[in-house]
């Protein structure tokens, strides 16, 4: 067996046979490669300095000619079955050298993959319990749900799920990490190189257990665990060990005696109750396939009830609400809260809510007091405490938009030809047919000078400049140069660019990180970006792979885990995992926020639904 000062100075010294274009990621802290040692071995992440790509290096401790030979078949088969759910794997026998001054040089075996972004389940687990955050363990349920049933689809097992061995990607989709116990057909007849973490596998489990069944238990025990913890995330505190969720081999081997099962049998929650049934009667059978596991993993109508209710506390006091012809607010029952007598209403931002009466535009507070008396002829809402407005102006003059506070103040005198909202600190103004950027004193701080101007976002906002598009800094220095055909905002590090009639997405320095493949692309938001291909649109990760498959006449981003797509002429909504939340049944409709999402007929008359797709308008 080698040790680990060895592996570890032989990847900081490049002891490599072919992976000698990658580097080590270097931990600053204690001067040595970043690596996180296991059982079998030590895994290192390694990067391209060429490409950025990172990737995970797996380097065995010991040299086992039967193990060396399942890894490489497993690499193989692996490569049939591509899927979000795992990643690329490579098998190499002899890659790492290791030196020594009194024998000959050793070599060990490697496993080379794609480095995943985001926390092991365990890390996620800790963290939203730690916050009490019962809406995101449930959406982690459901996740951890979607891929157990592509699981128990295909042909094969993975033989050692647990915690540390499914990492949570930035987006909530779940991947598989650790394949060495992997099951294909061809392995039937041959014996398990390894029994997998035992808190998470059937008590009479042993070596000659090896087949397509292998995984059921386990996925039966995470999918209970993370049920249980959305509805008592405490419990997590009092029965997670580091080597498990909440359950462990004891409460399988004498389930009598477990408190935290008799705790869990008294939970109101239907997905535990059942969950539970079946665990009991698994105990008792020997390992094999569970009847029963399939259906219990495909209860979507059960998952939306329970996320609805988790999520509600998310939904705003008052809801715009329609009654006849007259707008008002309801809260989240329905109840009349402030009296319908609006021409028109928007929803609440900072404390205020936009109406109108008389075709002029004031604002109301949560109590229902018109606080900014209706005398605007336009408004937008408010944002860092500040809201643009046009005072009313003569028949043929021309607009002028300023700004107000919250007490109806004129703060920025009316004088732009345009406005838009502050963000970061500044708000872009036209004078004329050119484009600047004020602070809310009113100085100019970026000149007015551009042909069009964006919002900031992340610290950074497109401008035009005849035909071309670049991105200047709060201070209006010129950061990515006038290039582009087309942009978006900055979000999540990436900003959306079009060239050549295609269009990518370049990081804050101006450079390519996804290349230029797309038809049309919206900005990144909650991990992922909606783009289009050949007509149809589906959602990209950061690294530019296909998470949803491009299925969609319309796409748009992400907000409050939902996205608006169209089909057929209908918009309707999706979560992460591609599946349909709300059906294609609108004619338009605009991103949830905050729990609402605005519907109507070319929104001549705005409607609003909430995630569960209620209604909150009175039929007339």
């Amino acid at each position: 067996m080698f040790a680990n000062t060895d592996l570890i100075e032989a990847v900081a010294n490049r002891h490599f046979a072919t992976l000698t274009h990658l580097e080590p990621v270097w931990d600053e802290q204690y001067d040595e490669p970043w690596y996180s040692t296991g059982k079998m071995g030590i895994v290192f992440k390694l990067s391209d300095p060429a490409t950025g790509q990172c990737f995970a290096l797996k380097v065995f401790k010991e040299r086992d000619a039967e193990r060396e030979e399942r890894l490489r078949q497993i690499a193989e088969q692996l490569a049939a079955y591509p899927s979000p759910y795992w990643v690329s794997y490579q098998f190499l026998a002899d890659e790492i050298r290791l030196e020594s001054l009194f024998t000959d040089d050793e070599t060990a075996c490697v496993l080379l993959m794609e480095w995943i972004e985001g926390q092991t389940m365990g890390q996620f687990v800790r963290d939203t319990c730690g916050r009490t955050d019962r809406a995101a363990l449930h959406k982690l349920a459901y996740a951890f749900d979607q891929m157990a049933l592509w699981l128990l689809a295909n042909p094969f097992a993975h033989g050692d799920l647990k915690h540390d061995n499914i990492i949570v990607r930035p987006n909530g989709v779940p991947a598989l990490v650790d394949y060495d116990g992997l099951f294909f057909p061809v392995f039937t007849d041959l014996q398990a190189l390894e029994l997998g973490t035992p808190d998470y596998q059937h008590p009479k489990r042993t070596a000659h257990h090896f087949g397509l069944y292998l995984d059921d238990f386990s996925l039966l025990v995470i999918s209970l665990s993370l049920y249980a913890l959305s509805n008592r995330p405490d419990l997590y505190a009092l029965h997670n060990t580091g080597e498990n969720l909440i359950l462990t081999l004891a409460d399988f081997e004498q389930p009598r005696r477990s408190q935290l099962l008799s705790t869990l049998q008294e939970l109101e929650a239907t997905p535990v109750r059942q969950r539970l049934a079946l665990l009991d009667y698994a105990i008792e059978l020997p390992p094999q396939s569970l009847p029963g596991l399939e259906v219990l993993l495909r209860d979507k109508v059960g998952h939306y009830a329970t996320l609805q209710t988790l999520s509600r506390p998310s939904l705003p006091d008052l809801i715009p609400y329609l009654k006849g012809k007259k707008w008002g607010f309801c809260d989240r029952n329905k109840k009349i809260v402030i009296e319908c007598v609006y021409d028109e209403a928007g929803r609440f931002k900072e404390g205020l809510a936009q109406v109108r009466q008389w075709g002029r535009w004031g604002f109301v507070n949560t109590g229902g007091r018109l606080v900014i008396p209706c005398q605007f002829d336009r408004a937008l809402r408010f944002c860092e405490g500040l809201a643009g407005v046009v005072e009313p102006v003569e028949e043929w003059g021309l607009a002028k938009w300023g700004f107000i506070d919250k007490t109806g103040t004129v703060v920025i005198p009316c004088q732009f030809a345009h406005a838009n909202s502050f963000t970061e600190g500044l708000a872009g103004v036209r004078q004329g047919e050119k484009w600047g950027y004020i602070d809310k004193t009113g100085d100019v701080i970026i000149p007015i000078q551009f042909d069009k101007a964006s919002l900031f976002s992340e610290g950074l906002a497109g401008v035009r400049q005849g035909e071309k598009w670049g991105f200047v800094d709060e201070m209006g220095r010129m950061v990515i140069p006038f290039q582009f055909d087309n942009t978006s905002s900055f979000s999540e590090g990436l900003a959306g660019a079009k060239k050549g009639g295609e269009w990518g997405f370049v990081d804050e320095t101006g450079t390519i990180v996804i290349p230029y493949q797309f038809q049309n692309a919206h900005s990144f938001s909650e991990g992922l970006a909606s783009v289009e291909q050949d007509g149809k649109w589906g959602f990209i990760d950061k690294r530019g792979s296909l998470i949803i498959p491009y299925l969609f006449d319309n796409a748009h981003p992400f907000s409050d885990s939902l996205a608006y797509v169209k089909k057929n002429g209908k918009y309707g909504f999706i979560d992460k995992t591609g599946s349909l939340i709300i059906s294609h049944q609108f004619g338009d409709v605009l991103t949830f926020k905050n729990g609402l999402a605005i519907t109507g007929r070319y929104f001549a008359v705005r409607r609003y639904i909430d995630w569960a797709g209620n209604q909150y308008w009175e039929d007339e």
